[in-house]
């Protein structure tokens, strides 16, 4: 059961850290309608010089990640400046990206819809105390069942005072 537990909280490190794959919540419109609020975009990291125009990378606005579409590439001065902006935007990002080819970017590969608004509540302190509650409430419904629960009484077999022998229950045990 250990091992199992491990190995679940071990698998999103490992997918992101070896494989280079990531997930990340939309948050925002900005890329209706390819990537709606709330979907769940896969993301797999890929060496800059190998985005191009019409790409969907995960990129920092601040400290929030955004997906957006990249729009122009250029080299300068030795780095890659991809520029981006969201589908639904009318205006580009005002800070491109400027990278080394050979830095590692997070390209979208697939989108789940609607996956990320339920991980995101499933992240969110009101989430933490549901199930806390649920917990508690769930050990208390168990609590109650168990001092409300049916007891055999005598004319189902069973006697108060322990178990009832009969002579000929005694004779087996002498024999």
């Amino acid at each position: 059961m250990a091992v199992a537990l491990a190995l679940l909280l071990a698998t999103p490190t490992f997918a992101r850290n070896i494989l280079g794959i990531g997930v990340t919540t939309v948050l925002t419109g900005s890329m209706r309608p390819a990537i709606d609020p709330g979907d769940l975009v896969i993301t797999r990291t890929s060496a800059a010089s190998t985005i191009g125009v019409g790409d969907v990378v995960v990129v920092n606005s601040g400290d929030v990640p955004i997906a957006h579409r990249v729009v122009e590439v250029r080299l300068i001065s030795g780095l890659n400046r991809l520029t981006t902006k969201g589908d639904a935007n009318a205006l580009i990002d005002t800070d491109p990206v400027m990278v080394s080819a050979n830095r590692e970017v997070p390209r979208v590969i697939w989108r789940v819809p609607a996956v990320g608004s339920t991980l995101a509540f499933l992240a969110s302190p009101q989430a933490q105390r549901l199930g806390l509650t649920l917990l508690v409430g769930l050990n208390l419904l168990a609590l109650a069942l168990f001092a409300l629960r049916r007891r055999p009484t005598e004319r189902e077999g069973v006697h108060p005072e322990g178990p009832h022998h009969t002579n000929t229950d005694m004779e087996s045990v002498n024999a």
